[in-house]
């Protein structure tokens, strides 16, 4: 009988366990940042301002409008707070109609100096003179990038008696909410 050229000492080791070894010691090696997953949900709420120039009346004109939004977050140990805002944009706008929706794009800038692109298709109603503004897209850049995300503003109805003045409404407060879904 002829003799292996292997050794006695020789022990196979079946290929599972090498594929097992190998996927243990990449994820060992791989940097702590690397390894922590974002989560899968981050709820955000907080407050919204917006400026008009000239003030709203109850007859719709151009007017120049900025936002801004303040946001505190749960569901991240790396984030827990967050900003956004757009404008000054000029659109067509009174105390009674405005902007029905369309397509934007905003940057929100997280607590930690990273910021995430939001591109979305949002809707504006306008119940018993309330604004609410109802957005839902995608982060395409940065923190949390490929998630899908909603945003939902409900500003307060302005005073009545402000739309009738010759200056107008020039500002309105509200609450706003953020949500960051995987």
């Amino acid at each position: 009988m002829r003799r292996s050229h292997r050794s006695a000492r020789h022990v196979r080791t079946p290929l599972p366990a090498v594929g097992a070894a190998l996927v243990l010691l990449a994820v060992v090696a791989l940097p702590t940042s690397a390894q922590a997953e974002e989560p899968s949900v981050v709820t955000c709420t907080g407050e919204a301002d917006q400026h008009y120039s000239p003030g709203l009346t109850l007859t719709s004109r151009p007017t120049s409008v900025s936002s801004s939004f303040e946001y505190d977050c749960l569901g991240s140990a790396e984030v827990t707070a967050v900003s956004s805002g757009f404008g000054p944009i000029t659109v067509e706008a009174g105390c009674l109609l405005g902007d029905l929706g369309g397509t934007s794009s905003l940057t929100y800038h997280w607590d930690d100096d990273t910021t995430s692109t939001f591109e979305n298709t949002y809707i504006v109603t306008r119940p018993l003179g309330q604004t609410i503004v109802s957005a839902t897209g995608e982060i395409t850049s940065g923190r949390f990038a490929g998630s899908t995300a909603q945003s939902l503003i409900v500003y307060i109805a302005p005073a009545l008696t402000g739309c009738l003045t010759s200056s107008g409404v020039s500002s309105v407060e509200g609450i706003a909410s953020f949500t960051v879904l995987g």
